[in-house]
């Protein structure tokens, strides 16, 4: 029944009791009266001694991973609680860890599982609480608890970056015996070899798309760039002195640095030296072009004595080179 329409009972049936002055009518006025205040004040003192908990696990923060939360209950205080909602009013997709419960001295706990769907943040809370009294008629509630925020797709530590030089204006050859076939092929190599041994590899392109695979828990990772290699194509239009790759690898993490290219521009090579940290290794394979038919570009860069440099021409075994440790050494 609608409150103000009990509201509006009570005061009609008072007013006829005043009216027929019955005395059974009176009491029977005076004990509805009685119970409408009792249910209208239970919920409000109720809910002020109900105390909710949520202790996250947060897992492995990794899109489709599982994450776990623990909700525990009490009620404090001599007003009895029959029914309590725990509801949490975050915006998560496929996740409603609320109950309705009745809490007595004990306290009630529970726990509830949900999937990280997306990348990016992800807020817990806040919750709220709804206590209503045993007959239905009235209801209060409160919400409590910050946003508890947290973060996941969270960088690995990436033990080795690939820098992929697809600036199609630098390229040469043909087919099988093409510059861009090899490049391909020594990132390949490169990669499965890296995550042979435990480690983890990035991959940037200066392609059209700007392509960044970066290292993640659930899915491997040499997959993720095999797959990418599979289909690539020297696509891109700006050259490797001018990609934004140079900023990113800057910031990322990273025990080493691999840069394939036939680019001769000695300004790449300055590039290379300002992002290189502390034991940082660096690595670069040079494919001349020359010997794909491409203009002999005479390279007079410096790399340094700290670089290791693989020269590529067309014709090399290189898979040789690369089934050897001395190609790929990171700190």
């Amino acid at each position: 029944m609608n409150r103000l329409a009990l509201a509006a009972a009570l005061l009609l049936l008072l007013f006829f009791t005043y009216l027929t002055a019955i005395r059974p009518a009176y009491a029977f006025a005076y004990a509805l009266s009685l119970l409408f205040i009792v249910t209208w004040v239970w919920p409000r003192i109720t809910i002020r001694g109900i105390r909710v908990t949520r202790k996250l696990d947060p897992g492995m923060p990794t899109v489709g991973e599982t994450y776990e939360e623990t909700f525990e209950v009490r009620r404090t205080g001599w007003v009895p609680a029959p029914w309590v909602e725990i509801r949490d009013l975050s915006k998560i997709s496929d996740y409603q860890p609320g109950r309705v419960i009745s809490v007595g001295g004990e306290p009630m706990t529970w726990k509830a599982r949900g999937v990280y769907r997306r990348r990016g943040w992800i807020s817990f809370g806040p919750t709220s609480i709804s206590v209503r009294e045993p007959f239905g008629l009235f209801k209060q509630e409160v919400r409590v608890g910050d946003r508890m925020s947290k973060t996941f797709e969270q960088p690995l530590t990436t033990d080795l970056w690939i820098l992929l030089d697809m600036d199609q204006n630098v390229h040469a050859g043909e087919g099988e015996e093409s510059t861009v076939e090899y490049a391909v092929s020594l990132a390949a190599s490169m990669a499965s070899q890296v995550h042979s041994r435990g480690r983890q590899v990035g991959l940037i392109a200066n392609d059209s798309k700007g392509t960044i695979l970066e290292p993640h828990r659930a899915v491997r990772q040499d997959r993720l760039i095999l797959d990418y290699l599979a289909v690539a194509n020297a696509d891109g239009r700006t050259p490797l002195t001018q990609t934004l790759a140079w900023d990113r690898i800057r910031r990322l993490p990273r025990r080493a640095i691999a840069v394939i290219t036939p680019s001769a521009d000695p300004e790449w090579v300055r590039m290379l030296q300002a992002v290189r940290g502390r034991r940082t290794a660096m690595i670069v394979f040079y494919l001349d072009g020359a010997s794909f038919g491409g203009a002999d570009q005479n390279p007079s860069f410096d790399l340094g004595q700290d670089v290791d440099l693989y020269v590529i021409r067309k014709g090399d075994d290189f898979a040789r080179l690369m089934r050897t440790r001395d190609a790929i050494r990171i700190a």
